[in-house]
């Protein structure tokens, strides 16, 4: 073979050999972050102690430790840890492999209306006389409105009449207004209770506004309107520092908790990154995205920004995706 023909050969095998690869991976797998393969998830109730080295086969599964768990199957390389229960707290259900410890505010003392009581209970409210309802885990105590049964002294020698005339006209009169009064009262009470029930009504509807139960992140808006050039490692590795800069640490655990991280998930992640915002940001969006697989996408970022109407800092984020060519707008159809 002729020098230039050796050489051309040589040339083809060096393109060839550093073609960049796209892993795709199935539902039921993860890509090994930097062996570029897709290795089947651990069982719910164990971890990834040792990544797979034949693209879609399974690694090496370890159980969880005792005080740690994994509820759904994974490609996590360590449990998360078990909730503690607050002082004010009781247990509902203990921690296993396969689920968190569940606490709700201790039975009888304290209660929290809210469906989270991430900060603290409150303490339950003692009646000076009967209590309606008593206080349970949501609930506060329900105190009677104390009336005076005792009639008036002055109406005393009308109810035990005088021999007049006029004596039974009375006594029916004082009875109508004791009975005009009971009424009253009894209405006023059922007034009560009903404005507190609705109350809760209205803060869990709040609640689950902020979390997004009436419009969950993912919406198709921002996905019909950009589309993404590039999706190897390294570009979705930019892409989640670009998202980590730009959302303020005040609203970066809301951001997580619309995507769909748990509170532990956070936890963990910043533990591991003590020190260095940037990275724990990014460790917890590799975290979501070997939790949700192939369902991940940048376009649920984009949603759950728009939801907290963090407008500007979105605006942000796409112009940097687009000025790094990551990112593009489709072609508009013409009328």
């Amino acid at each position: 073979m002729s020098p230039c023909g050796l050489l051309l050969l040589l040339l083809l095998l060096g393109r060839v050999t550093t073609a960049p690869s796209v892993t795709e991976c199935g539902p039921d797998e993860y890509e090994a972050e930097g062996l570029h393969l897709c290795c089947k998830l651990c069982p719910a109730g164990s971890y990834v102690s040792e990544h797979c080295t034949v693209n879609h086969s399974k690694g090496q599964c370890r159980e969880c430790e005792p005080g740690t768990f994994t509820a759904h199957p994974t490609g996590m390389t360590s449990c998360l840890p078990c909730a503690q229960c607050r002082e004010d707290q009781e247990v509902v259900t203990n921690c296993s492999r396969v689920s968190d410890r569940q606490c709700q505010c201790q039975q009888g003392s304290f209660y929290c209306d809210s469906p989270d009581c991430a900060e603290k209970c409150f303490r339950c409210t003692r009646c000076q006389g009967s209590v309606l309802q008593p206080c349970s885990a949501t609930r506060d105590t329900v105190c009677a409105v104390e009336t005076n049964q005792e009639p008036d002294e002055r109406l005393i020698p009308f109810l035990q009449g005088n021999g007049n005339s006029s004596e039974p006209f009375i006594a029916v009169a004082v009875a109508v207004a004791v009975a005009v009064v009971v009424v009253v009262v009894l209405f006023i009470i059922v007034i009560i209770v009903v404005y507190q029930k609705k109350g809760v009504q209205i803060r869990r509807r709040v609640v689950g506004c902020l979390k997004g139960e009436s419009e969950e992140p993912g919406s198709p808006e921002y996905e019909q309107t950009y589309f993404l050039k590039d999706t190897s490692c390294n570009t979705t590795s930019q892409t989640y520092y670009i998202f980590g800069q730009e959302v303020t640490p005040s609203k970066w655990n809301m951001f997580m908790t619309l995507i769909g991280l748990e509170g532990n998930e956070i936890e963990r992640c910043r533990y591991e990154n003590q020190g260095n915002l940037i990275e724990g940001h990014h460790k917890m969006l590799i975290t979501w995205r070997n939790k949700l697989g192939r369902e991940a996408s940048i376009f649920k970022f984009m949603a759950a920004l728009h939801q907290m109407r963090l407008r500007t800092c979105l605006e942000n984020i796409i112009n940097k995706l687009i000025a790094e060519n990551i990112l593009a707008k489709h072609a508009e159809t013409p009328n």
